[in-house]
């Protein structure tokens, strides 16, 4: 059975729609990891707590991350 120049284009169409459909479900499921999280909640810190916190913390990033973050 050999399909048609038409089916083709169907059975093409169909697998591009399906893939985007599998690629878009869930996209925002997990919009932020722990670090980004952790990134947000001192970012929403005022800028003089944002220094204090960056220079005692074992923050992988420097405080200038934060404030910028949370400009």
């Amino acid at each position: 059975m050999q399909m048609t120049k038409k089916q083709d284009k169907w059975a093409c169409f169909f697998l591009l729609l399906l893939g985007f459909v599998v690629r878009v479900y869930g996209l925002t499921y997990h919009s932020l990891w722990l670090d980004e999280t952790a990134s947000v909640y001192l970012a929403s810190f005022p800028p003089l707590e944002i220094l204090r916190q960056g220079m005692f913390l074992q923050e992988p990033n420097p405080p200038l991350y934060h404030l910028v973050l949370s400009a």
